[in-house]
């Protein structure tokens, strides 16, 4: 998926999900 390319995973969990998606989506607001 798109997202899981572009998105970094923040929570250290090994998955790109909705809640790194909004830490990246705040961070660029």
């Amino acid at each position: 998926m798109l997202f899981e390319q572009a998105a970094p995973d923040l929570n250290g969990d090994g998955v790109v999900n909705i809640l790194d998606l909004a830490i990246v989506a705040d961070a660029f607001e």
